[in-house]
């Protein structure tokens, strides 16, 4: 048994001779070599196997055939850990007696789920690998993988980079992969053959997959006796696996998987601002601005999609005017323009950058390197404390600037909105933080209508409609019903929220 560490990226076809001219694969040019591998994966037609988190698969390799049973392991942002067995068989059938007695024991041995097996699908590739040096002595697999994944009914190529680590530390394999990314146009690839085989083989048979649908991350389940750098890694973990389970589904264009994406990055910014103090500044740096780029440039497609299924609530007799349906073709046309701009950005080398060092940071816990020792000692305090204090220290903050003109209002909106998220994802760790929170959201939203109508100015601005247009009047005297009476209840809601008991303890 060995167990595989290892990222994977997606390289277009067209840059694959940038890979080899990189000074880390010409460094390797001695070491190079190819070979074909055609391999067949097996489950039952229910997908039982896959159901057991075990893929089963036999390659041929030059002469031989080789049966490899694999876990599914551990996958955080595109790093793959996982336990595998290989060994030599007959033919191109599975043998039962080489796959492990564990995995025997707890799926195949109280069923007759071995003769249910079957071939799902096929990959078939031309590999090319570079045994490459990285930092520190470390040694470093690269391969390249060409061809396609087929079933009875569909194919999908394949064209993707293996980076396996041989020897060393996993931040070594992160630095190889930010190395070559300098230099040539990679994706990360957060699902492995077999996914992307299943996958193929769900939409031949008509099944929507899974992966490519909204996914809605679980609320975090945070312990009061948590030690914080135990809590940080959770939350990192939790909302990073959001972000890649989302990003297929916007790849597809699929609205629903774009606001939940965004909803993952605003708790990926909070769970930063939550924990300043202890993550050092340079690591601040590194998240924050490129989390904040990909917000702004997913933004826009969220506000339509949201003006779109706001229209909707309109009654359906008034939805028969003309200017009302013009407006709704309007956000679906907008909303899409924007959706089909963001999966091209998906691609990009910055957010595959940012995806990165983010799994980077996490993997490697580099806070403990670039800390200082303060922030050392606030690793191991407990949660509940350091957050309660957190929360009392911003809560102070709203209560110390009257929302008197527009730059206190926007000041205390930004804060409100980072206090809001910040005990959202902390809420399970106070009882009776529902209050707070409803009151919380109903001040931000009363502060924040210049920003609304900064808003409806940006998209008044890309219909290229004058805003006499009937569409667009009707947009304005929609937003003005919303923010009636703004301005007259902010500083009474904010006198009343200064006078809120905090649900959290305070310590002295």
């Amino acid at each position: 048994m060995a167990t595989e560490t290892e990222l994977k990226l997606r390289i277009d076809p067209a840059v694959i001779e940038q890979l080899q001219q990189h000074e880390l694969v010409q460094a390797a040019s001695d070491t190079q070599k190819e070979q074909r591998l055609l391999g067949t994966y097996y489950d039952t037609p229910k997908y039982e196997l896959l159901a057991a988190k075990i893929g089963l698969r036999v390659r041929r390799e030059n002469d031989a055939w080789i049966q490899a049973v694999k876990t599914a392991g551990k996958g955080v942002g595109g790093l793959h850990q996982r336990k595998e067995w290989e060994a030599q068989v007959s033919s191109e059938q599975p043998e039962l007696a080489h796959v492990p007695e564990t995995i025997r024991d707890k799926v195949f041995k109280k069923t007759n789920l071995w003769e249910k097996i079957q071939p799902v699908f096929t990959s078939d590739m031309r590999r090319t690998t570079w045994q490459l040096q990285g930092k520190n002595g470390s040694h470093i697999e690269l391969c390249l993988d060409q061809g396609e994944m087929r079933t009875a009914q569909s194919n999908t190529p394949i064209s993707e980079i293996e980076l396996e680590l041989k020897q060393g530390n996993t931040e070594d394999l992160f630095y190889v992969a930010l190395s070559l990314l300098e230099q040539v146009p990679l994706v990360l690839e957060n699902a492995s053959k077999a996914q992307r085989g299943y996958h193929l083989h769900q939409s031949a048979t008509q099944i929507r997959p899974l992966a490519s649908q909204a996914w809605q991350p679980q609320k975090a389940r945070l312990k009061s006796d948590m030690d914080v750098e135990t809590a940080m890694i959770y939350l990192f973990e939790l909302y990073l696996n959001s972000l890649q389970r989302n990003e297929i589904a916007t790849r597809e264009q699929d609205a629903q998987g774009l606001l939940k994406m965004l909803e993952t990055i605003r708790n990926l910014q909070t769970v930063i601002s939550l924990f300043k103090s202890i993550l050092p500044k340079k690591i601040r740096q590194e998240l924050s601005k490129p989390l904040a780029w990909l917000q702004n440039q997913l933004t826009p497609a969220e506000d339509w999609t949201l003006l779109h299924k706001a229209l909707l609530q309109i009654p359906q007799q008034m939805r028969k005017d003309d200017y009302i349906q013009e407006l709704l073709e309007i956000t679906i046309s907008r909303q899409d323009v924007h959706l089909e701009r963001i999966a091209g950005l998906l691609d990009s080398p910055r957010y595959t950058r940012l995806l990165l060092q983010l799994s980077n940071i996490l993997l490697t816990k580099s806070w403990r390197k670039y800390g200082n020792n303060k922030q050392q000692r606030l690793l191991s305090h407990t949660l509940l404390r350091f957050a309660s204090n957190r929360l009392q220290r911003r809560h102070l903050k709203i209560m110390s600037e009257q929302p008197m003109n527009t730059l206190q209002q926007q000041w205390l909106w930004k804060q409100c909105q980072k206090q809001w998220r910040a005990l959202s994802l902390l809420s399970n760790l106070y009882t009776g933080s529902k209050n707070y929170l409803n009151f919380l959201y109903l001040l931000a939203e009363e502060l924040g209508e210049p920003e609304k109508r900064k808003k409806l100015q940006q998209q008044q601005a890309e219909t290229q409609l004058d805003s006499e247009h009937p569409a667009i009047a009707f947009l304005h005297g929609w937003y003005s019903a919303q923010a009636a009476g703004q301005g007259v209840v902010v500083k009474p809601l904010w006198q009343l929220f200064c006078c809120k008991k905090p649900v959290w303890p305070v310590y002295r």
